[in-house]
């Protein structure tokens, strides 16, 4: 396994997606990073992904950061 994979590769100020720095007022989210998607779990025998125990933050929505909803979106 590559350990860089596992590791947090910016500030928790940024926004790993989008790369801005987060504004006051803007809405994130927890982004975690998968360790193994194929563990298993040793109280229940079930398979379950393994969470890295360190995480990123994201916006919601980096396109509306404030999740104000005056952005119009266009793909």
């Amino acid at each position: 396994m590559n350990v860089e994979l596992t590791k947090q590769r910016v500030d928790h100020t940024t926004c790993a997606r989008c790369r801005r720095k987060f504004a006051v007022g803007n809405r994130i989210c927890v982004a975690m990073i998968v360790e193994n998607p194929d563990a298993v779990d040793p109280h229940t025998l079930q398979r379950a992904a393994q969470m890295a125990g360190e995480f990123e933050l994201v916006h919601a929505s980096c396109a509306d950061p404030s999740l104000t909803g005056k952005r119009v979106l266009v793909e």
